[in-house]
């Protein structure tokens, strides 16, 4: 078996997993910010993200770990 490349992510079966900020829907870079909101650990892409995340908890928690 040969593995795929990985500069080309329509090869790598899953290896390359790009993650959306659960506030914002953007592409989230650099692993992140990690929140604790209602409990859950979820990632978001900026400080304005994890603010609002904590402002309104119940609506991002069910993102989260």
């Amino acid at each position: 078996m040969v593995a795929a490349p990985l500069d080309k992510p329509e090869l790598s079966e899953g290896l390359m997993t790009t993650k959306k900020c659960p506030v914002c829907d953007w592409e989230i870079k650099d692993g992140g910010i990690k929140v604790k909101v209602a409990g859950k650990e979820i990632t978001v892409c900026c400080d304005d993200c994890a603010k609002k995340a904590k402002e309104a908890p119940a609506k991002f928690a069910s993102k989260g770990k």
